[in-house]
């Protein structure tokens, strides 16, 4: 009977649980590395990400889901690309159009240094003007005929020639070597540690809106600012000869990074190849606050899912089906442990009627040794006639 009752009981709170996680969000507490959590359910994601410019990937909307307050980090849908390394180059009117190729229009685009990397990605150089994307064969090494590059709107990482000109971006550079920049960390923009006029060591991925010191031609800007205003910021006014040893500056080189939702998969389930490397996203939720991390994709974290779990990965049910089955699983565990309740007073008051009745008997029974025995009944007489009865002496 105990046993029973403990499995009915294992089995209502089965059903209560069933029931709280039946909502749109569900949270998968096993750990696991990003490929196999995306494999056990359909982790949460919007469907697209809501670009923050071209700065370090994007703003994540989770479509109003709630994220647990306990701090912990989940694993979601969505993962954190960048494309290689280049180092912007210079800017030039259009004075050579011949030597630019495979022209392709960039008005519309929301990415146009990316888009346009992608475009090129049989080229050492593209270059991009105002509305369209070049590519080149190698760069330019000419010192007349200047433009002064231009955001595609302010803020931006992305710049540009102008409506007269083209900005170049060479992807494979040889200052400073690639093979010194530490490229194994999220960021987009590239930093060093300065050391004399001539010498730098140390570059790595940094944020670029990291306020740094950086170099106005030979000369470094007094004021220190984030990587864009190293392109749009110097001016011949306000500098430094030099600045202290040890001190982290900006460098021309970065890459463009992007956080995309899983969603954009193919048919296939594979996740698109484009941009390398690649970080998965989870996000955490401290009293209120959600916060984004770049994870590496094999550390073991708990899921947020948008779908019911699955062993194979296969096809998973719907929302509405999931919860009707946890509904009718703890409304069957609530009817069994009535059930019992009930068989349980039934038996309690059972149990006290028999022992009143025992009570009262051992009240009433009297034994032979009390020295008094009850009179017997006497027998009814037995008349065999009427004529007996009414001359019972004749």
């Amino acid at each position: 009977m105990t046993t029973l009752v403990t499995l009915m009981l294992e089995l209502f709170l089965s059903g209560i649980c069933m029931v709280f996680g039946s909502s749109s969000l569900k949270v998968n507490d096993a750990c696991y590395d990003w490929e196999t959590a995306s494999k056990r359910c359909s982790l949460v994601g919007s469907g697209q990400a809501i670009p923050q410019g071209d700065r370090d990937g994007g703003v994540v909307h989770l479509g109003g889901h709630t994220v647990p307050t306990d701090g912990r980090r989940y694993w979601i849908g969505a993962l954190y690309r960048s494309t290689g390394l280049f180092k912007m180059g210079e800017c030039e009117a259009f004075n050579n159009p011949e030597t630019l190729v495979n022209q392709l229009s960039i008005i519309n685009s929301s990415h146009p240094v990316w888009d346009c990397y992608d475009a090129c990605a049989d080229y050492r150089v593209f270059a991009l003007s105002a509305t369209t994307c070049f590519c080149k064969t190698t760069p330019s090494n000419f010192t007349r005929n200047r433009c002064t590059p231009e955001p595609f709107y302010e803020g931006s990482l992305d710049f540009h020639g102008g409506q007269s000109g083209v900005l170049e971006y060479d992807t494979q550079f040889t200052s400073p070597p690639l093979i010194e920049i530490f490229d194994d960390e999220p960021g987009s923009c590239v930093s060093c540690v300065y050391l004399s006029p001539d010498s730098c060591f140390y570059y790595e991925m940094t944020p670029c809106e990291l306020d740094l010191a950086y170099k106005c031609g030979a000369n470094f800007k007094k004021e220190r600012g984030p990587w864009w205003d190293s392109i749009t910021s110097c001016k011949e006014t306000d500098v430094l000869t030099s600045v202290e040893k040890f001190t982290s500056v900006w460098t021309r080189v970065s890459r463009r990074s992007v956080i995309e939702w899983t969603s954009s998969r193919d048919q296939s389930g594979s996740s698109s190849t484009k941009g390398t490397p690649v970080w998965c996203v989870s996000v955490s939720n401290n009293s209120g606050g959600l916060s984004t991390h770049l994870e590496d994709c094999l550390t073991l974290l708990p899921s947020l899912c948008q779908g019911n779990l699955t062993q194979t990965g296969e096809q998973l049910l719907s929302d509405t089906h999931g919860t009707a089955i946890a509904a009718l699983a703890a409304l069957f565990a609530i009817a069994l442990l009535a059930s019992f309740g009930l068989l349980g007073v039934v038996i309690y008051y059972r149990r006290q009627r028999n022992q009143e009745r025992h009570r009262r008997l051992q009240e009433t029974y009297v034994t032979p040794s009390s020295g008094y025995l009850p009179k017997p009944e006497l027998e009814t007489p037995y008349y065999t006639s009427l004529q007996y009865i009414a001359n019972p002496h004749s």
